[in-house]
Parts: C-alpha cells; structure tokens; sequence
C-alpha cells in the first residue's frame, strides 16, 4: 500500500494593509488613512492512501487543518476529466471515479473497464472514467488548497 503525504506551504501570516483616501469638497487637502492587519493563514496537511477492498477501489484520506469549517473537497483530476466529492474534515475514505459497488459492498464496474455481451470485461479508452487510470492528480480543498500529488490507481481488484 502507498502512502503519500501533502501540505500547504505556510511561510508565515499575511500582513494586509489598507489605505482609504479621502478628497474634502472643499478643495483642502487629502486625507489619507492606513490600517494593517495580520490575517491568520490556514494549514492544511494529511495523507491520502489508494487501496482495494472487496474488488473496489477506494481513496483513503487524513485531512487536518486549522482552517474554520467542518468540510474539505478531494479533486480526482486525470487526462480527460475530474470529478470531485465533498467529506468530513478527518480520516474517511471514498470509492474511486467510475468504481460501482453493490448492496453487498462488492465491486461490480470499475473505472475505464466495460463489460461484452459475452459478460467478459475488456478495458475500454473511451469509457466515460478512463481518465481515472492509471493515476490521477488529488487535489485537496479546505482554505487553502493543496499543491496535487500524483496517485496510483490501486491494484488488487477485478476485472481480471
């Protein structure tokens, strides 16, 4: 199983400044005020892990952050297309793109794969999750957003 970590690079907080202008009718002269600000920056760190469980690909993930909010949002990004799907700030997990399980839990169609009249599976480039092989690019999206990493499509699931 492969492990691959992300963070946001955070060097330090953001000074913001602001300057207002002021212009009086009576023609005197301008009146300028500054304000500065520190603005606290978000860290967001953690791992995501591929895997295969019960013929399924999944994504498991660790987010952590100190941005305020109780949600992040995982981008699968690969050649062609992306989807993205919303969770709990946390350790979770989620099916990978074009991955369908059935009520037993159990894989039964996987991304970039169709299945013949004859029931034998065959991989197919122009299957609407072929974008989601061999690997793709995860994004994750709290405040901020983190750099992607490039993940492997997990082994270990049919069809084969």
């Amino acid at each position: 199983m492969l492990v691959y970590s992300y963070d946001s690079t955070i060097t330090a907080d953001l000074l913001n400044t602001a300057t207002v202008t002021g212009y009086p009718e009576d023609g005197g002269e301008p009146v300028t005020d500054t304000n500065d600000a520190a603005v606290q920056m978000y860290v967001i760190t953690g791992t995501v892990t591929p895997f295969c469980e019960a013929d399924a690909p999944h994504l498991g993930y660790d987010i952590r952050t100190n941005a305020p909010g109780t949600t992040a949002t995982i981008i699968f990004t690969g050649d062609g297309g992306s989807e993205s799907v919303t969770v709990p700030v946390g350790t979770g997990e989620v099916l990978w793109p074009g991955a369908v399980v059935g009520p037993d839990g159990v894989g039964i169609d996987w991304p970039g794969w169709d299945q013949d009249a004859s029931g034998d599976w065959f991989e197919n480039p122009a299957n609407p999750y072929a974008w989601a092989r061999p690997d793709v690019q995860i994004t994750v999206q709290v405040n901020p957003t983190t750099e992607p990493v490039t993940v492997a499509y997990p082994r270990g699931h049919r069809p084969v």
